[in-house]
């Protein structure tokens, strides 16, 4: 049978700007004709000769073929065959006497990987982690309604068995086996001082036919960089600051451990697993590293380019997410948050001596597809990553709603600008429903202003939190070992939030009937988060997080003005169907999260006092509420020793309820 097939080669071009710095655009190459063996060695041998050289971190010293059998996937045998004499010209300082054959190993030693460079291929670019379960129709029929997908099986199969060989094509899949999956399109970022000479010669190829246009739209995504320095603060300031919001999170948890041991809460004690998608992380082997970290499948990257100058990014955000300052300061043997790192950037160079780091649409993707897998038991995961422009993330929605099994956690950007119509920023730009499973971060100073550069919206962005001058771990290669760097910026903030969802968790069993869903983890850091003013029109409800009220999940929490946190349980004067809370306001107890009290209204039609109330009318979402005066005669009974007390109503600044009460285990 004649099978006509439309292939789209498609090259992302770079415009130098700054040093190091590129812009890119995209070269779309139709091929009407069968997508034969000598098309893709055709295609493969323009790109391998003229659009420069990848770099590549390797993990464990391994032979040449099968790093490539990883990296570049489906390699044609023109590639292969040049390969050798290529990587011992790109690597003089890992091969000095230039002999390279595909069986010559990789050298790794010490913590960190070893950072090498080959040409351009074209399976770096499309590759796909076969899992356990996998069947070649299923993996079709999932790429077939992206953007890329091939419609027919036929076809499918045929570009298959070109690119991969008889035993993938015939659907022989091996869990591990990392395969490069075809589409109407590849996409290649080249660097601008390349196009030129690409352009020319994938022009001389018969099935193209000069057939090359240049399409500018904007597609790949950028690490979230951070500020150098947060103005006006030493780094003395911000280890005070640092430290001062641990003490109200340490009395939580001790607390809760205590009613644990008081009433038999059964609170699991297992790490939770998380999953940070970013630029990868350093020095892996080391001992510290490898007590944080939760290993991905065999074929998934997790490694950051040694040589990028934003390579310690992963591993800062990672720290966070794992507990960060918090881990270091309570219990720096005790690790409550596994955390998986996924590297879903290229490393795109025009030679070894320039190289710029982008994020990858589809390798997110294959990494949102592995964490929201049931078996890697992730619940949730951090996205310090920009993508700009309309279809920069088309179908991540699919990993969106509030009956997903995933909390989504995403940097709001810092760019200082405000998300919205006028500027799409994905996946930030998905965040502002109380009751879906992605959270939108933005950053503070220490005073609690909003970063000059953090990117805002009062109805995208669900949460701001400090992020200046946060106290990380990097791995620096003269000591061999970690050191305390301070780091700005929503990439810092984000994982923060990370963190207390995954402290949350702990609180249940994993999937019981009592466990937080991951819309509901959202709720409740969302609810119980303190409201500023002056942040209503940076922060939806002017929201910042406050890990000490939210963790405070078996007991009633009762902030007065004076600051002082009392927990127990809380009785509203009325029965649990009908609660009273500001004369005209009665809900059921149940369904009440939390009460603050803003002093004076912040913006025009609202009034003095903030309720959010689950609603079942709605699906579970959170309906919010507004009244002038609470109502109700509060008393407060303490979970140890019995005694009630009355409260003063203009005593309180918020109450937030109990989710998993210790009254009803």
């Amino acid at each position: 049978m004649d099978v006509r097939l439309l292939v789209s080669a498609m090259i992302l071009i770079a415009t130098s700007t700054n040093a190091g710095e590129f812009e890119f655009s995209t070269v779309v190459v139709p091929i009407e004709d069968e997508l034969r063996a000598e098309v893709i060695d055709n295609v493969e041998s323009a790109i391998r000769d003229t659009a420069g050289v990848l770099s590549l971190s390797v993990d464990r010293s391994r032979p040449l073929r099968e790093i490539i059998a990883e990296e570049c996937p489906g390699a044609t045998d023109g590639y292969l065959n040049d390969l050798p004499a290529a990587v011992a010209h790109y690597n003089p300082n890992l091969f000095p006497n230039g002999s390279v054959t595909l069986d010559t190993e990789i050298p790794v030693a010490g913590y960190t990987a070893t950072q090498f460079y080959i040409p351009y291929c074209l399976g770096a670019f499309s590759k796909y982690v076969v899992r356990a379960g996998d069947q070649l129709w299923q993996i079709y029929q999932q790429q077939r309604d992206q953007p890329n997908g091939i419609a027919d099986w036929a076809g499918f199969q045929q570009r298959v068995t070109a690119i991969n060989g008889e035993r993938i094509g015939s659907g022989n899949l091996a869990v591990g086996d990392v395969i490069s999956l075809p589409g109407t399109k590849w996409e290649v970022p080249v660097a601008a001082q390349k196009a030129g000479s690409v352009i020319q010669r994938l022009n001389q190829i018969d099935e193209i036919g000069g057939k090359a246009i240049l399409d500018k739209k904007q597609k790949w995504g950028t690490v979230e960089q951070e500020e150098e320095v947060c103005s006006g603060v030493n780094e003395l300031d911000a280890l005070k600051g640092a430290e001062s919001r641990l003490w109200a999170i340490s009395d939580t948890l001790m607390l809760n451990d205590a009613l644990d041991r008081r009433h038999a809460l059964n609170r699991p004690k297992a790490a939770v697993n998380v999953a940070v998608l970013d630029n990868g992380i350093v020095a892996h082997r080391h001992p510290a590293m490898i007590r944080l970290l939760k290993p991905v499948r065999r074929g998934v990257n997790s490694l950051a380019d040694v040589n990028d100058p934003v390579g310690h990014h992963g591993t800062g955000v990672l720290f966070s997410a794992a507990g960060g300052y918090l881990l270091s300061a309570l219990n720096p043997l005790t690790v409550p948050v596994h955390t998986a790192s996924y590297n879903v950037y290229l490393r795109p160079c025009p030679d070894v001596r320039q190289c710029r780091s982008i994020a990858d649409p589809s390798r997110l993707k294959d990494a949102m597809d592995d964490a929201i897998d049931r078996e890697t038991d992730t619940s949730a995961v951090n996205i310090s990553i920009a993508f700009s422009g309309e279809g920069s993330l088309n179908g991540f929605d699919k990993y969106l709603g509030h009956d997903k099994d995933l909390l989504v956690v995403a940097a709001a950007g810092n760019g200082g600008d405000e998300i919205g119509d006028a500027l799409k920023v994905y996946p930030a730009i998905f965040g502002g429903e109380e009751g879906s499973n992605l959270i939108t971060v933005a950053s503070l100073d220490l005073q609690g202003r909003i970063l000059p550069r953090s990117n805002w919206s009062p109805e995208n962005v669900d949460i701001a939190t400090w992020a200046c001058n946060v106290p990380v771990a990097e791995f620096d290669p003269q000591i061999n070992g970690f050191v305390r760097r301070l780091r700005t910026g929503t990439s810092y903030a984000a994982p923060q939030v990370l963190f207390g969802a995954a402290m949350l968790l702990r609180e249940t069993p994993a999937r019981s009937p009592a466990a937080l869903t991951p819309s509901e983890l959202k709720i409740r850091l969302v609810t119980s988060a303190d409201h500023d003013s002056v942040l209503w029109n940076k922060v939806r409800h002017g929201r910042v997080l406050n890990l000490a009220k939210a963790l405070s999940v078996h007991t009633d929490l009762v902030q007065l003005k004076t600051g002082a946190l009392l927990r127990g349980r809380l009785d509203f004067g009325g029965s649990d169907e009908s609660v009273d809370i500001c004369g005209n306001q009665s809900v059921r107890r149940s369904e009440l999260l939390s009460i603050a009290d803003l002093v004076r209204p912040p913006a025009s039609g609202t009034q003095r006092y903030l309720i959010y109330r689950r609603s079942d009318s709605i699906g579970g979402e959170v309906e919010t509420r507004w009244c002038n005066a609470l109502t109700a005669d509060l008393e407060l009974t303490d979970p140890f020793t019995g005694n009630t007390m009355p409260l003063n109503n203009d005593d309180i600044a918020s109450v937030v309820l109990a989710t998993i009460p210790y009254w009803e285990n």
